[in-house]
């Protein structure tokens, strides 16, 4: 069951980039399950779900026999690999170096509030309609502000998309995944202490289920599933962004290993 809520801070609750024969990522093949559901957690001392029973094979290049697979979109390396592009960038705010991009937590809000939020770092990917993917991330952060967060999203726009975020929620730090399209809706957020942790959306046509891993663990555990219907001429993208930050203090977040992959095409 999703849970509906909205938080305390007044909130209401396009072209595809080819990919080369040159990339050599390997990546997780996964299965996934028929019967995920929607769980909604309190980011407070409520347990958070079990292990994922779908298949959980170590994710990353070189781990456990991962099939090699196509990657649509990573980061890169020394630079952004093209294809990214920034939406409000604020110059000086952002690094990038070695595979990490590292986000100044800047004030502003991205749910369903003011849409003012700097730095969203978007990429294209291609329709629902051409096939299934699976978006991977590392989240590192140690926010202080109530609601500060770092996260990655299945995005059409500022209004319509499907997130995983490591946030600060009232005294905790909590794995929150959230949809907005036509209001908000809090799908999960249980409490997850450490300083990083893996997370995983998969798109299935409209369905996305998220999981998350946490450091040192090799199986997944699923965060919730939801629905999200491309806006009228929507183009999907893979999104990161920052925010809820305090302006007169510089605090950071780090964004690594990303990787966008097609499934069982």
């Amino acid at each position: 069951m999703v849970t509906n809520e909205r938080h305390d801070d007044g909130s209401q609750c396009a072209e595809r980039t080819s990919v080369t024969a040159r990339r050599s990522w390997l990546v997780l093949v996964r299965v996934a399950s028929a019967s995920s559901v929607a769980v909604a957690f309190a980011c407070s001392s409520s347990p958070s779900a079990p292990p994922s029973s779908d298949a959980a094979t170590p994710l990353d290049a070189g781990e456990g026999g991962a099939e090699p697979r196509v990657v649509i979109a990573g980061l890169g390396e020394d630079r952004l690999d093209p294809g990214w592009r920034w939406l409000r960038e604020a110059p000086g705010s952002w690094r990038f170096a070695g595979g990490t991009l590292s986000l100044r937590v800047l004030p502003g809000n991205l749910w369903c509030g003011a849409n003012d939020v700097q730095n969203v770092l978007v990429h294209p990917l291609p329709p629902p309609s051409e096939g299934d993917i699976e978006i991977f991330a590392t989240l590192e952060s140690a926010p202080t502000q109530l609601y500060e967060q770092v996260n990655v999203a299945y995005y059409y726009d500022d209004d319509h998309m499907v997130k995983i975020a490591r946030e600060l929620v009232d005294g905790s730090l909590c794995v929150v995944m959230g949809r907005e399209a036509g209001g908000c809706e809090t799908v999960a957020r249980p409490p997850i202490a450490g300083s990083s942790y893996r997370v995983r959306l998969v798109v299935r046509g409209p369905v996305v289920q998220g999981a998350y891993r946490r450091d040192g663990e090799q199986e997944w555990t699923t965060l919730g599933e939801t629905t999200l219907a491309a806006p009228p001429g929507g183009v999907p993208h893979v999104s990161i962004h920052a925010y809820n930050g305090v302006a007169t203090e510089e605090r950071w977040a780090t964004v690594r290993e990303v990787r966008v992959v097609e499934i069982g095409r």
